[in-house]
């Protein structure tokens, strides 16, 4: 859980400035913003801290945050985006919500994490659904696990077409977690989320389809889901693709593209690419004699 808070709080930094009348204000933000764009970082900090001695806005200190931040220098990034929290900035509390849960530039502090989803959920911030309801899921620290506040928390997120509030209820309905276990319900979560592009929800679609839980068994319907992550990048699902053509799995063998999906694979990190591609060679050598 530690390193999915990690991963995780760094999302919360692709801010969006929206549209607002220029004032000198929103001019002094689109300047920053664009600052730390260029990765000018000082810059960005300069400009901000002298805008923010004179306003105090929120939106100001809220780039600082992430300016400091992407700076390391993490006292200074706590400290504004604390001051962006307080002034009621949604993204400022998911953020410390991440740094209270991952340790970054705080003491690890669960129950401030929790406090602080709490804050961002109360002006509707989706991430901040998801990543409590998380927390509720597992359980971690002194906070108990609550498999009910979780089902309803990842349902708040897929209500507004979330993908990973999708997910979530996907995986929840697919392991009984909190709810019986029902995998046509699984099933359905998971192919919303697909829908809006959630690549795990297409491998957990495939690994379904494989074995036949709450679907006819299919590895045409498997390849397909498998496909469709593959596209987008994903290691695991370009390895399926190449396993799926390399044995023959509801297609013909097909070694040429087995390769070119293991190839794919090893470049985005795919640890079995390896080992497959040997064997291919070792096929070839063999056909060739």
């Amino acid at each position: 859980m530690k390193k999915l808070f990690i991963l995780l709080f760094l999302c919360c930094f692709n801010f969006v400035v929206f549209a607002m009348p220029e004032s000198n204000v929103a001019k002094s933000t689109e300047v920053i913003k664009a600052d730390i764009d260029k990765q000018e970082y000082n810059k960005a900090i300069n400009a901000g801290e002298s805008e923010y001695n004179k306003s105090k806005d929120s939106k100001v200190a809220l780039y600082l945050g992430k300016a400091y931040f992407l700076k390391q220098n993490y006292q200074k990034a706590v400290q504004y985006f604390s001051a962006a929290a307080n002034k009621n900035e949604a993204l400022a509390m998911l953020t410390l919500g991440n740094l209270y849960g991952s340790g970054v530039g705080v003491r690890q502090d669960y129950v401030k994490a929790v406090y602080w989803y709490k804050k961002a959920i109360a002006k509707g911030n989706v991430a901040a659904m998801n990543y409590l309801g998380l927390i509720y899921r597992d359980g971690i620290g002194s906070i108990q696990k609550d498999s009910k506040s979780a089902f309803d928390l990842f349902t708040k997120a897929a209500s507004n077409n979330n993908d990973e509030g999708y997910f979530n209820l996907g995986y929840l309905y697919q392991n009984g977690i909190g709810v019986s276990k029902d995998n046509a319900k699984a099933i359905e979560n998971y192919i919303q989320a697909a829908n809006l592009g959630n690549i795990l929800a297409m491998n957990n679609l495939a690994y379904m389809y494989e074995n036949g839980l709450g679907v006819q068994k299919s590895y045409k319907g498997a390849l397909d889901w498998y496909l469709l992550a593959a596209a987008k990048g994903d290691a695991n699902a370009q390895c399926m693709v190449g396993q799926y053509y390399f044995n023959g799995t509801g297609v013909n063998k097909d070694y040429i593209l087995a390769k070119t999906w293991f190839l794919q694979g090893k470049k985005h990190g795919c640890k079995e690419a390896d080992d497959y591609l040997a064997k291919i060679k070792a096929a070839e050598i063999n056909s060739s004699k």
